[in-house]
């Protein structure tokens, strides 16, 4: 039996300076003309080159974290250029088993690593097969019929969806400015150290913001904190996550080490949308102000 393959490499020459100085290549994708070939062969091809590119990544990581520990070194870091992997190849010859036998090599190498799939379904097969692997969920509406809720659970879900639907980035247009569930998370966060004069300054100011909004401080305890930031920030934490398209971010794509942070190994496992054509005119800049 035989599988067509159609792979393209890593590794070629960068594309040549732009015009455009702030825009910086990391080079050229080249694609391969189609080989013919046994299922057998092409699933072994598909493992080494995998792993060959996890080899580069893990250089290049290795490179920067180098950089970063030069004390006298002036001016940006320079990161190595490392064009994107893509591979073409015909449905039943194990590239999703390549890429799951990938991950535990990736993780002892001391990378990061964020799996993108069509929908949760794929990401719970993942996280059946992956040890480690943390199941990221976007925001999602309370569930009236059950008494725990899911730790993604948005108590403003619906304002978030409409926000959404806009094209406008949730995070910074709600939660940091008109979510009091947001607003009583980050006090719960402050503690009760009154010793602390940084501290102090940060809860006045949460508590400048529900007065604003005319939320008595009493009425502060009822109010439920978000669940969903927990989720993200563990997310973020996690060495591994699996995630939907839509939820995919460069956020996402960092791996929040506790001490610094590091760009994932990002894996896109199906073809997913990872944008959509949208038109912008004065009425919907309008709107955005007004959120």
């Amino acid at each position: 039996m035989s599988a067509p393959v159609i792979m393209s490499r890593f590794g070629t020459r960068p594309l040549p300076p732009p015009k455009n100085r702030a825009f910086r290549p990391t080079g050229r994708l080249r694609r391969l003309p189609i080989e013919t070939m046994p299922v057998e062969k092409a699933s072994s091809r598909i493992g080494w080159i995998l792993r060959q590119y996890m080899t580069a990544f893990s250089e290049r990581q290795a490179e920067i974290l180098k950089q970063r520990a030069d004390k006298n070194r002036h001016g940006r870091i320079v990161r190595p250029p490392l064009p994107p992997l893509a591979a073409q190849i015909t449905t039943g010859t194990g590239k999703t088993a390549a890429i799951r036998r990938m991950i535990p090599l990736a993780v002892e190498a001391g990378l990061g690593v964020a799996v993108v799939c069509r929908d949760h379904e794929q990401i719970s097969s993942y996280a059946e097969s992956v040890p480690g692997l943390l199941h990221y969920h976007g925001r999602s509406p309370e569930n009236p019929e059950k008494r725990d809720q899911a730790e993604w659970t948005c108590w403003k879900h619906g304002l978030v969806a409409g926000i959404s639907e806009m094209h406008h980035l949730p995070q910074p247009t709600i939660c940091r400015s008109h979510c009091e569930h947001g607003m009583r998370r980050a006090l719960d966060r402050l503690g009760r150290d009154i010793f602390n004069a940084e501290k102090n300054e940060r809860r006045e100011k949460i508590k400048g913001w529900f007065r604003a909004h005319k939320i008595e401080e009493y009425k502060i305890k009822e109010i439920k904190p978000c669940m969903w930031l927990d989720h993200q920030e563990t997310a973020l934490h996690a060495q591994i996550i699996g995630l939907p398209a839509q939820s995919f971010s460069e956020t996402m794509a960092t791996w929040n080490r506790g001490f610094d942070n590091l760009e994932r190994l990002v894996i896109i496992d199906e073809s997913v949308p990872l944008g959509e054509q949208i038109s912008v005119s004065l009425k919907s800049i309008a709107a955005w102000r007004v959120v």
